[in-house]
């Protein structure tokens, strides 16, 4: 609700640019243009900002995920930065999904443990996924919408 005055205003400046152009009025056609500068500037600023803000959040997302996954008999350990670790027994999974780059193995909170498979060959991807097979029951969810 709150972008409402400003889509008002931009359609206020569009009427008037095409009203004018079409000969219906006669505007001040110098603030026209300053007007459209500052809109265009506007635009270009807020796509800018998005697109720094996002870099700034996946580096920070980069700094807190684990350096290894570990895959072993007895659960998924996770060697993180700084040297902590994480690690959960095979019987905490409630169930796994497939995707094309990613394996997603549930925790029974709710939570998820994200393998990345994409660096995999094809023997070793058939590999992992007969070792999860072996120890958590696929999970009755489609993986359509797993990357």
């Amino acid at each position: 609700m709150a972008n409402w005055y400003g889509l008002a205003l931009l359609c206020i400046v569009l009427w008037a640019s095409i009203a004018g152009l079409l000969g219906g009025l006669h505007p001040n056609w110098s603030a026209i243009g300053l007007i459209w500068l500052i809109i265009l500037g506007l635009f270009g600023w807020s796509f800018y900002s998005v697109k720094r803000q996002r870099a700034k959040e996946f580096q920070q997302l980069n700094l807190t995920l684990p350096d290894w996954v570990n895959v072993a008999e007895d659960g998924v350990r996770l060697n993180g930065p700084n040297g902590a670790t994480g690690s959960w027994p095979w019987n905490n999974f409630k169930g796994w999904r497939e995707g094309s780059r990613v394996v997603l193995l549930d925790l029974q909170s709710g939570a998820f443990v994200i393998l990345p498979v994409t660096d995999l060959s094809d023997v070793e991807r058939q590999s992992l996924l007969h070792f999860v097979q072996l120890h958590i029951a696929p999970a009755n969810v489609t993986a359509a919408n797993l990357v």
